[in-house]
């Protein structure tokens, strides 16, 4: 179980700082709920203690496991499909993995395609989710600025 003030990852958002745990009761069922504050997200997540696992909710990466990822991002060779939809729903189910690696992978394939080519509406949002979830790791874990872990990135992807 997390504490308050422990900075923890959830997949689907990034990470976050967990700032209440709490006893809810939602359609007659108590449960305890941790509270947190992600980064670049104007309300606090409710997230239930005893899913956590089962969904991924995990400590942050070590700075050696960060530089992991970005040397695995370097290296990647995107491959995509020809058809717009399929691709799109297999890096949906990327992002939603919580495996960096894989959140990498949609990153660098949306960045080198803005450079490109214009985004599609659900691609910038896509992006941006992407962003959300790799780059709130790295900000925490190096103590850096949004812009400092977006060059960091783009530097990897170029």
């Amino acid at each position: 179980m997390y504490g308050i003030g422990d900075r923890i990852v959830y997949p689907l958002y990034g990470a976050g700082t967990v700032i209440s745990i709490e006893e809810r009761d939602i359609l007659g069922e108590k449960k305890k709920y941790y509270f947190l504050e992600i980064l670049n997200e104007n309300a606090p997540v409710m997230l239930p203690v005893d899913t956590c696992e089962k969904i991924g909710v995990r400590p942050l990466m070590s700075k050696s496991e960060i530089e992991e990822i970005f040397s695995y991002i370097a290296s990647y060779d995107d491959i995509t499909e020809e058809n717009w939809n399929k691709t799109y729903r297999i890096n949906m189910d990327k992002l939603k993995s919580g495996d960096l690696k894989q959140v990498g992978e949609v990153l660098k394939y949306l960045i080198k395609r803005e450079t490109s080519k214009h985004l599609s509406a659900g691609e910038k949002k896509m992006l941006n989710h992407a962003k959300q979830i790799l780059y709130s790791e790295i900000i925490f874990i190096s103590d850096i600025s949004y812009d400092e872990a977006d060059s960091i990135v783009r530097e990897l992807i170029v």
